[in-house]
């Protein structure tokens, strides 16, 4: 299933706010997969 930006169901805003409430670093194949997740979701 191929998504897009316009798919996405949260604003920027809270997505950096998710990422930072993680205090986690995500890069490469992982951020993918969690971008991906989340967009589903």
């Amino acid at each position: 299933m191929e998504l897009s930006v316009n798919d996405v169901k949260f604003t920027p805003q809270e997505f950096a706010e998710l990422i930072a409430a993680m205090n986690v670093t995500i890069n490469g194949k992982s951020g993918k997969h969690v971008s991906m997740y989340l967009i589903s979701s």
